[in-house]
């Protein structure tokens, strides 16, 4: 019994211990972390062709004994890095491709204004509800009615007769179908 009691109490001698150096490297580390002396810095280590990037903080601290600890935290930034500056390139690309893509849509728009506003032939777009999504000026000289006045309005609405627009969303109909 006695040998048992023994051995429970160094147990719990060396528990309190473990938890007290615990407690104590806590205490350590948020005393670190808070000192506004620590100051990152980014360090390039070099081996052969081979560039590794690491995030350094570093700060002095006394042990319990008074003795001086230097406390390093470190953070591989190599990859990072890396992925940073291929999202930068993809950017770039993308960037100039969209760029590009919109002055070939201008031009295009142009064209299709330049051709469509001087033809002699009306010419239409509709949406799947029969509205009208454009219309060249001709529309005018043929119905009386301008083309803004059209611009997002069925035949039925701007009040074509019904046969005449039965005929024209039977025809639109198909197109969509096509």
């Amino acid at each position: 019994k006695e040998l048992a009691k023994q051995r429970e109490e160094e147990a719990k001698r060396k528990a309190e211990q473990e938890r007290k150096e615990k407690e104590e490297a806590r205490k350590r580390f948020r005393r670190f972390f808070s000192k506004k002396s620590i100051k990152p810095e980014v360090i390039e280590l070099v081996s052969g062709d081979k560039i590794l990037k690491v995030l350094v903080f570093r700060h002095v601290l006394k042990n319990e004994f008074g003795e001086k600890e230097l406390f390093c935290f470190c953070v591989d930034l190599t990859e990072k890095e890396n992925l940073r500056k291929e999202l930068e390139i993809y950017r770039n690309k993308l960037e100039k491709l969209v760029e590009q893509k919109s002055r070939e849509l201008r031009e295009s728009e142009e064209k299709f204004r330049a051709l469509t506003e001087n033809s002699r032939d009306v010419i239409m777009r509709f949406d799947r509800q029969y509205r009208h999504l454009y219309v060249n000026p001709m529309i005018k000289e043929q119905t009386g009615i301008s083309p803004e006045e059209m611009i997002g309005k069925t035949h039925k609405e701007l009040g074509f007769p019904k046969n005449l627009t039965a005929t024209f969303e039977k025809a639109i109909a198909r197109v969509f179908k096509t």
